[in-house]
């Protein structure tokens, strides 16, 4: 598999920026209740982060937020998804059915 990096993306725009304290929220609806589909996230919200740390302005961080409303996502499927990105990552399922991004 060729490194995502060497793909030439472009300019992209994230789905919120909270200038306030400097933070790119993704926001991605992905299948997560199997393994496959988790791994296929995964793979892209990697390169995602990276491409956007390049994209973002300098001392910015990120966050993921994951809607896996109406989905049967197990706890530790949940703990091995934040485990895998060095980021903060919130699921919507977890909270009061808002889409608030993390602070």
């Amino acid at each position: 598999m060729s490194d995502p990096m060497s793909l030439g993306w472009g300019p992209a725009t994230i789905e919120v920026y909270r200038s306030d304290d400097q933070v790119g929220v993704h926001a991605f609806n992905h299948e997560l209740a199997t393994v496959s589909g988790r791994e296929r996230s995964l793979r892209f919200a990697r390169a995602r982060l990276d491409w956007f740390r390049l994209q973002l302005p300098a001392g910015a961080s990120q966050e993921v937020v994951f809607d896996d409303r109406g989905q049967d996502v197990e706890e530790a499927a949940r703990a091995e998804i934040r485990a895998a990105l060095p980021v903060p990552v919130t699921f919507l399922s977890e909270t009061s059915g808002g889409v608030q991004p993390p602070r």
